[in-house]
Protein backbone atom coordinates (compact mmCIF):
# COMPACT_ATOMS: atom_id res chain seq x y z
CA UNK A 1 0.00 0.00 0.00
CA UNK A 2 2.97 2.36 0.75
CA UNK A 3 4.83 1.70 -2.44
CA UNK A 4 1.63 2.24 -4.16
CA UNK A 5 0.76 6.08 -2.43
CA UNK A 6 4.80 7.05 -3.57
CA UNK A 7 4.47 5.99 -7.29
CA UNK A 8 2.60 8.83 -8.89
CA UNK A 9 0.50 7.93 -12.36
CA UNK A 10 0.98 9.68 -15.45
CA UNK A 11 -2.24 11.82 -15.44
CA UNK A 12 -0.49 12.97 -11.83
CA UNK A 13 2.71 13.97 -13.87
CA UNK A 14 0.62 15.69 -16.51
CA UNK A 15 -0.59 18.01 -13.78
CA UNK A 16 2.17 18.66 -11.96
CA UNK A 17 4.05 19.10 -15.48
CA UNK A 18 1.65 21.47 -16.56
CA UNK A 19 1.86 23.52 -13.34
CA UNK A 20 5.33 24.20 -13.49
CA UNK A 21 4.89 25.01 -17.28
CA UNK A 22 2.24 27.94 -16.03
CA UNK A 23 3.38 28.80 -13.53
CA UNK A 24 0.28 28.87 -11.65
CA UNK A 25 -3.38 27.16 -11.47
CA UNK A 26 -4.89 28.78 -13.86
CA UNK A 27 -2.40 28.84 -17.06
CA UNK A 28 -2.43 24.92 -15.81
CA UNK A 29 -6.13 24.22 -15.85
CA UNK A 30 -6.67 26.09 -19.30
CA UNK A 31 -4.09 23.64 -20.83
CA UNK A 32 -5.40 20.81 -18.97
CA UNK A 33 -8.64 21.86 -20.37
CA UNK A 34 -10.04 21.46 -16.72
CA UNK A 35 -11.41 23.69 -13.82
CA UNK A 36 -9.07 25.61 -11.67
CA UNK A 37 -10.36 23.92 -8.58
CA UNK A 38 -9.18 20.75 -10.07
CA UNK A 39 -5.66 21.49 -10.62
CA UNK A 40 -5.51 22.64 -6.62
CA UNK A 41 -7.09 19.57 -5.52
CA UNK A 42 -4.91 17.30 -7.69
CA UNK A 43 -1.64 18.98 -6.79
CA UNK A 44 -2.37 19.00 -2.85
CA UNK A 45 -3.52 15.26 -3.29
CA UNK A 46 -0.22 14.15 -4.87
CA UNK A 47 1.79 16.09 -2.33
CA UNK A 48 0.42 14.14 0.47
CA UNK A 49 0.43 10.93 -0.89
CA UNK A 50 4.28 11.85 -1.81
CA UNK A 51 4.93 13.05 1.62
CA UNK A 52 6.99 16.38 -0.23
CA UNK A 53 6.31 19.67 -0.87
CA UNK A 54 6.25 20.22 -4.84
CA UNK A 55 5.26 23.81 -5.01
CA UNK A 56 6.22 27.00 -3.35
CA UNK A 57 3.35 29.28 -3.25
CA UNK A 58 3.50 32.84 -3.28
CA UNK A 59 1.49 35.62 -4.85
CA UNK A 60 3.86 35.41 -8.03
CA UNK A 61 2.03 32.15 -8.74
CA UNK A 62 3.77 28.52 -8.24
CA UNK A 63 7.39 27.58 -8.65
CA UNK A 64 8.73 24.00 -7.64
CA UNK A 65 11.06 22.75 -4.84
CA UNK A 66 14.00 20.73 -5.25
CA UNK A 67 11.42 17.63 -4.69
CA UNK A 68 9.24 19.38 -7.44
CA UNK A 69 11.70 19.51 -10.10
CA UNK A 70 13.00 16.33 -10.17
CA UNK A 71 9.31 15.15 -10.26
CA UNK A 72 8.72 17.02 -13.38
CA UNK A 73 12.48 16.08 -14.79
CA UNK A 74 10.91 12.60 -15.08
CA UNK A 75 7.33 13.72 -16.35
CA UNK A 76 8.93 15.70 -19.48
CA UNK A 77 11.04 12.58 -19.96
CA UNK A 78 7.77 10.28 -19.76
CA UNK A 79 6.28 13.21 -22.29
CA UNK A 80 8.73 12.91 -24.66
CA UNK A 81 8.85 9.10 -25.47
CA UNK A 82 5.09 9.16 -25.20
CA UNK A 83 5.08 12.04 -27.64
CA UNK A 84 8.42 10.11 -29.83
CA UNK A 85 5.79 7.04 -30.09
CA UNK A 86 3.19 8.82 -30.79
CA UNK A 87 4.30 10.14 -34.17
CA UNK A 88 6.11 7.46 -34.97
CA UNK A 89 2.67 5.75 -35.21
CA UNK A 90 0.91 8.50 -37.11
CA UNK A 91 3.85 8.28 -39.75
CA UNK A 92 2.35 4.95 -40.00
CA UNK A 93 -0.56 5.72 -41.54
CA UNK A 94 -0.94 5.04 -45.25
CA UNK A 95 -4.37 6.63 -45.94
CA UNK A 96 -5.03 10.24 -46.98
CA UNK A 97 -7.87 10.30 -44.22
CA UNK A 98 -8.31 11.28 -40.83
CA UNK A 99 -7.86 14.23 -39.09
CA UNK A 100 -4.68 16.67 -39.90
CA UNK A 101 -3.99 19.58 -36.71
CA UNK A 102 -3.31 23.02 -38.31
CA UNK A 103 -1.81 25.56 -36.07
CA UNK A 104 -2.00 28.83 -37.01
CA UNK A 105 -2.10 32.93 -35.98
CA UNK A 106 -5.56 34.75 -35.82
CA UNK A 107 -4.92 36.67 -38.98
CA UNK A 108 -4.17 33.54 -41.02
CA UNK A 109 -7.30 31.51 -39.72
CA UNK A 110 -9.44 34.90 -39.91
CA UNK A 111 -8.48 36.49 -43.39
CA UNK A 112 -6.83 33.21 -45.28
CA UNK A 113 -8.75 29.72 -45.11
CA UNK A 114 -11.92 30.76 -45.14
CA UNK A 115 -10.92 31.45 -48.73
CA UNK A 116 -9.43 27.87 -48.82
CA UNK A 117 -11.61 25.86 -47.02
CA UNK A 118 -14.33 25.26 -50.38
CA UNK A 119 -11.48 23.94 -52.73
CA UNK A 120 -9.63 22.01 -49.69
CA UNK A 121 -12.61 20.05 -48.90
CA UNK A 122 -13.27 19.40 -51.99
CA UNK A 123 -9.49 18.10 -52.72
CA UNK A 124 -9.08 16.17 -49.63
CA UNK A 125 -12.64 15.01 -48.57
CA UNK A 126 -11.14 12.19 -46.43
CA UNK A 127 -9.26 14.67 -44.23
CA UNK A 128 -10.73 16.24 -40.90
CA UNK A 129 -9.33 19.53 -40.30
CA UNK A 130 -8.22 20.87 -36.80
CA UNK A 131 -7.64 24.11 -37.09
CA UNK A 132 -5.75 25.46 -33.90
CA UNK A 133 -5.60 29.42 -34.04
CA UNK A 134 -3.69 31.35 -31.56
CA UNK A 135 -0.66 34.01 -32.12
CA UNK A 136 1.53 31.86 -29.48
CA UNK A 137 3.94 29.44 -31.58
CA UNK A 138 2.87 25.58 -30.81
CA UNK A 139 5.69 22.75 -29.95
CA UNK A 140 5.68 20.91 -33.16
CA UNK A 141 8.20 18.62 -31.27
CA UNK A 142 5.76 17.90 -28.51
CA UNK A 143 3.09 16.88 -31.03
CA UNK A 144 0.86 19.70 -30.29
CA UNK A 145 -0.10 20.02 -33.60
CA UNK A 146 0.34 18.20 -37.08
CA UNK A 147 1.13 21.46 -39.23
CA UNK A 148 2.03 24.69 -38.46
CA UNK A 149 1.03 27.80 -41.20
CA UNK A 150 3.43 30.57 -39.44
CA UNK A 151 4.55 34.01 -40.34
CA UNK A 152 8.45 34.23 -39.50
CA UNK A 153 11.46 35.11 -40.90
CA UNK A 154 13.43 31.62 -39.56
CA UNK A 155 11.54 28.57 -38.36
CA UNK A 156 13.71 26.21 -36.07
CA UNK A 157 15.98 24.16 -37.99
CA UNK A 158 15.07 21.16 -36.79
CA UNK A 159 11.54 21.02 -38.21
CA UNK A 160 11.00 20.26 -42.11
CA UNK A 161 8.61 22.81 -44.38
CA UNK A 162 8.85 25.17 -46.71
CA UNK A 163 7.98 28.45 -47.70
CA UNK A 164 4.75 28.82 -48.87
CA UNK A 165 4.46 32.34 -49.15
CA UNK A 166 5.38 36.06 -49.20
CA UNK A 167 2.70 38.10 -47.25
CA UNK A 168 3.10 41.80 -47.90
CA UNK A 169 2.21 45.42 -45.39
CA UNK A 170 0.68 48.77 -45.91
CA UNK A 171 -0.15 51.38 -44.18
CA UNK A 172 -4.22 51.79 -44.27
CA UNK A 173 -6.91 53.98 -42.93
CA UNK A 174 -10.64 54.87 -42.78
CA UNK A 175 -12.00 57.12 -45.06
CA UNK A 176 -13.52 59.29 -41.94
CA UNK A 177 -9.98 59.58 -40.76
CA UNK A 178 -7.98 60.35 -44.13
CA UNK A 179 -10.54 62.54 -45.96
CA UNK A 180 -10.08 63.01 -49.87
CA UNK A 181 -6.90 64.71 -50.40
CA UNK A 182 -3.04 63.50 -49.69
CA UNK A 183 -2.63 63.19 -46.23
CA UNK A 184 0.24 63.72 -44.08
CA UNK A 185 1.21 60.62 -42.01
CA UNK A 186 2.79 62.82 -39.24
CA UNK A 187 -0.18 64.46 -38.70
CA UNK A 188 -2.98 61.83 -37.70
CA UNK A 189 -3.11 59.71 -34.61
CA UNK A 190 -1.98 55.67 -35.02
CA UNK A 191 -2.60 52.19 -33.93
CA UNK A 192 0.67 50.21 -33.13
CA UNK A 193 2.28 47.20 -32.13
CA UNK A 194 2.54 46.66 -28.15
CA UNK A 195 5.81 45.85 -26.51
CA UNK A 196 5.44 42.12 -27.48
CA UNK A 197 5.86 42.86 -31.14
CA UNK A 198 7.91 45.69 -31.24
CA UNK A 199 11.09 43.13 -32.36
CA UNK A 200 8.91 42.13 -35.72
CA UNK A 201 10.20 44.10 -39.13
CA UNK A 202 6.77 45.87 -39.51
CA UNK A 203 7.01 47.77 -36.33
CA UNK A 204 10.59 48.84 -36.70
CA UNK A 205 9.90 49.88 -40.55
CA UNK A 206 7.05 52.08 -38.85
CA UNK A 207 9.44 53.32 -35.90
CA UNK A 208 12.26 54.33 -38.81
CA UNK A 209 9.73 56.40 -40.98
CA UNK A 210 7.88 58.45 -38.79
CA UNK A 211 9.65 58.13 -35.24
CA UNK A 212 7.41 61.01 -33.95
CA UNK A 213 4.27 59.32 -34.87
CA UNK A 214 1.45 60.00 -31.86
CA UNK A 215 0.20 56.17 -30.82
CA UNK A 216 -2.99 56.39 -29.31
CA UNK A 217 -3.51 52.67 -28.46
CA UNK A 218 -1.43 49.67 -28.74
CA UNK A 219 -2.41 46.19 -29.19
CA UNK A 220 -0.55 42.83 -29.67
CA UNK A 221 -3.59 41.47 -31.70
CA UNK A 222 -3.71 41.82 -35.53
CA UNK A 223 -7.35 41.33 -35.93
CA UNK A 224 -8.26 44.70 -33.39
CA UNK A 225 -5.69 46.62 -34.49
CA UNK A 226 -7.76 45.70 -37.57
CA UNK A 227 -10.56 46.70 -36.42
CA UNK A 228 -9.89 49.87 -34.23
CA UNK A 229 -8.41 50.90 -37.88
CA UNK A 230 -11.47 50.16 -39.49
CA UNK A 231 -13.81 52.19 -36.99
CA UNK A 232 -11.15 55.39 -38.07
CA UNK A 233 -9.24 55.33 -34.43
CA UNK A 234 -6.38 55.46 -36.13
CA UNK A 235 -3.67 54.80 -39.35
CA UNK A 236 -2.31 51.31 -39.02
CA UNK A 237 0.28 48.85 -40.58
CA UNK A 238 -1.44 45.65 -42.08
CA UNK A 239 -0.96 42.78 -43.92
CA UNK A 240 -2.41 43.40 -47.44
CA UNK A 241 -4.31 40.28 -47.33
CA UNK A 242 -6.47 42.15 -44.54
CA UNK A 243 -6.35 45.85 -45.06
CA UNK A 244 -6.71 45.59 -48.79
CA UNK A 245 -9.96 43.30 -48.81
CA UNK A 246 -11.61 45.15 -45.73
CA UNK A 247 -13.63 48.39 -47.73
CA UNK A 248 -14.10 50.12 -44.37
CA UNK A 249 -10.32 50.83 -45.35
CA UNK A 250 -7.97 52.83 -47.82
CA UNK A 251 -4.07 52.09 -48.48
CA UNK A 252 -1.76 54.98 -48.47
CA UNK A 253 0.51 55.39 -51.31
CA UNK A 254 3.64 55.59 -49.10
CA UNK A 255 7.03 55.59 -51.56
CA UNK A 256 8.79 52.94 -49.22
CA UNK A 257 6.30 50.05 -48.07
CA UNK A 258 6.89 47.92 -45.04
CA UNK A 259 9.17 44.34 -45.70
CA UNK A 260 7.34 41.51 -47.05
CA UNK A 261 7.34 38.29 -44.25
CA UNK A 262 7.17 34.75 -45.59
CA UNK A 263 4.99 32.16 -44.23
CA UNK A 264 6.11 28.95 -43.80
CA UNK A 265 4.17 26.02 -43.57
CA UNK A 266 6.26 23.47 -41.05
CA UNK A 267 6.23 19.95 -39.34
CA UNK A 268 8.55 17.56 -37.42
CA UNK A 269 9.92 14.91 -39.18
CA UNK A 270 8.53 12.19 -37.43
CA UNK A 271 4.92 12.89 -39.01
CA UNK A 272 6.66 14.18 -42.51
CA UNK A 273 5.54 11.03 -44.03
CA UNK A 274 2.21 10.70 -42.93
CA UNK A 275 0.25 10.66 -46.37
CA UNK A 276 -2.74 13.06 -44.84
CA UNK A 277 -0.34 15.59 -43.38
CA UNK A 278 1.61 15.27 -46.64
CA UNK A 279 -1.66 15.89 -48.42
CA UNK A 280 -2.85 18.93 -46.90
CA UNK A 281 0.98 20.48 -47.27
CA UNK A 282 1.12 20.00 -50.62
CA UNK A 283 -2.68 21.30 -51.39
CA UNK A 284 -1.77 24.67 -49.22
CA UNK A 285 1.46 24.93 -50.55
CA UNK A 286 0.00 25.04 -53.81
CA UNK A 287 -2.90 27.43 -53.94
CA UNK A 288 -1.61 29.80 -50.61
CA UNK A 289 -0.14 32.39 -52.48
CA UNK A 290 -2.26 33.20 -55.17
CA UNK A 291 -5.06 33.67 -52.66
CA UNK A 292 -2.94 35.77 -51.01
CA UNK A 293 -1.97 37.78 -54.01
CA UNK A 294 -5.37 37.95 -55.34
CA UNK A 295 -6.64 39.59 -51.91
CA UNK A 296 -3.90 42.14 -52.01
CA UNK A 297 -4.77 43.46 -54.97
CA UNK A 298 -8.68 43.80 -53.95
CA UNK A 299 -7.76 47.56 -52.45
CA UNK A 300 -5.88 48.82 -55.86
CA UNK A 301 -8.96 51.12 -56.10
CA UNK A 302 -8.96 52.26 -53.06
CA UNK A 303 -5.39 54.60 -52.88
CA UNK A 304 -4.77 57.55 -50.80
CA UNK A 305 -1.65 59.52 -51.82
CA UNK A 306 0.54 60.81 -48.72
CA UNK A 307 2.42 64.81 -48.76
CA UNK A 308 5.60 63.92 -50.50
CA UNK A 309 8.65 64.69 -47.38
CA UNK A 310 12.06 64.81 -48.15
CA UNK A 311 13.75 62.05 -45.71
CA UNK A 312 17.40 61.96 -46.25
CA UNK A 313 18.78 58.64 -45.39
CA UNK A 314 15.88 56.76 -45.09
CA UNK A 315 16.26 53.62 -47.26
CA UNK A 316 19.38 52.82 -45.17
CA UNK A 317 16.90 52.53 -42.47
CA UNK A 318 15.34 50.86 -43.79
CA UNK A 319 17.61 47.87 -45.20
CA UNK A 320 19.30 47.46 -41.70
CA UNK A 321 15.62 46.64 -40.50
CA UNK A 322 15.09 43.99 -43.12
CA UNK A 323 18.13 42.40 -42.40
CA UNK A 324 18.06 42.24 -38.85
CA UNK A 325 14.36 40.74 -38.55
CA UNK A 326 14.73 38.02 -36.16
Amino acid sequence: MQNSKETPSWDDLRVALAVARAGGLAGAARALGVEHSTVYRRVNELEERLGARLFERDRRGYRATLAGEALIESAVAMEAEATRALRRLAGEDLRPEGPVRLATSELLAYHVLPRLMAGLIAALPGISLEVQVSNTLVDLDRREADLALRVQTTPPEHLLGRRVAMVGYAVFGAPSLLGEGPVDPNTLPWIGFDSSSAHCSSARWLQSRWPDARFVTRCDSALTIHQLSAQGIGLSVLPTLAGASDPRLRRLDVPSSPPEMPIWLLRHADVAQNVRVRALAAWLGDHLQETLTAMAAEGDDRVIPVVPAHEPGHEGVEQRAVRGDA
